[in-house]
């Protein structure tokens, strides 16, 4: 996938399995009725945010930002530990339905220094998977407000909205909602080239038939919002993957997983790098602009500073007695 190009070294500790379809005291905030959680892997999460002063200069009221993991039904978070440089200090902003900005600020940085932002979290994934009929999903009328905000299009998409609309009647005319997600699914599969670059949009990736994980997730993203589903970006570390948004007769909504690149996985997921963002258009503070990621940027009087932001997955240890609490979910 192209962009988000960190350090992130993976070893995965896996917990004692939480029962199939058990809804326990274990279960995740915010689990679905209409999906299974199980298998979970628990791991540490390092990150990262590193701020050098070029040679000769002084940096004053520095500023920087990096995107933070927060709960998700198949992720949970907890805050181990946080290290500062003296007088530094941080602020986590939540980015409702997106995730969290971590703000570190640092007063003064002299000539050639590096201050450096810690923090380590526990993570723990869950493989997701639908259960039971699923031929009463349908998008209802009345969306919860996540899902309300993912069936709108992107700036991209509203400038190439009509090719998406003309493709979507083609592939899945007359489909249910259900059926015409799954089309999309098998479409982007059997007609777009996996390969390896730096993003291309849907709308590139539609017309050279070509693109990677991230490519081919904003095009089905792109075609369920021109059929009128709600969908949204999920990014991992060095993935993209999307999920659609459906609910059952009696009103349970979920977002259901789809993985257009790799293995052939419709209504299911069982990747467990950890979840840094869903979602995919939102505006950086700092450089004042739209992106798609939560920004990864810096800003100070006196020069340019250089950042430098890792994620690294950690061996697993007991977390102390006084370990802070699990990190609020982004507003799901």
């Amino acid at each position: 996938m192209a962009g988000m190009k960190v350090l992130v070294l993976f070893t995965m500790t896996a917990t004692a399995a939480w029962p199939l379809g058990a809804r326990g005291d274990d279960a995740p905030a915010g689990a679905s009725e209409l999906l299974i959680y199980d298998q979970p892997k628990t791991f540490r999460l390092q990150c990262e945010l590193s701020i050098s002063a070029p040679a000769g200069v002084i940096l004053q009221n520095v500023h920087a930002t990096c995107p933070l993991p927060v709960e998700w039904p198949e992720q949970k978070v907890r805050l181990i530990a946080e290290t500062l440089p003296r007088g530094a200090r941080s602020q986590v902003t939540a980015i409702p339905h997106t995730g969290a900005v971590l703000n570190f600020y640092i007063p003064l940085l002299p000539p050639g220094q590096t201050a450096t932002a810690t923090r380590v979290y526990e993570i723990t994934r869950y493989r997701v998977r639908l259960k039971g009929d699923v031929s009463s999903l349908d998008v209802p009328q009345k969306l919860p407000r996540d899902a309300a905000a993912a069936v709108k299009m992107t700036v991209e998409e509203r400038r190439s909205g009509g090719r998406f609309r003309d493709l979507a009647r083609e592939i899945a005319a007359n489909e249910e909602a259900w059926d015409a997600a799954r089309q999309f699914f098998r479409w982007i599969r059997t007609n777009v080239s996996y390969e390896e670059g730096e993003f291309r949009g849907a709308a590139e990736t539609l017309a050279k038939k070509v693109g990677d994980c991230e490519d081919m997730t904003a095009l089905f993203v792109a075609l369920c919002r021109a059929a009128g589903i709600p969908a949204r970006n999920v990014w991992i570390e060095n993935h993209a993957y999307p999920e659609f948004y459906m609910a059952d007769e009696h009103g349970n909504g979920a977002w259901i997983p789809v993985q257009v690149s790799g293995p052939e996985w419709f209504g299911e997921m069982a990747e467990y790098r950890p979840i840094v963002q869903k979602g995919d258009e939102l505006r950086d503070p700092i450089r004042r602009r739209t992106v798609r990621y939560i920004p990864q940027s810096a800003r100070a009087a006196g020069g340019a500073p250089r950042l430098v932001v890792s994620r690294t997955i950690l061996p697993l240890e007991p977390p102390p007695d006084d370990a802070p609490a699990a990190v609020p979910a982004a507003s799901r």
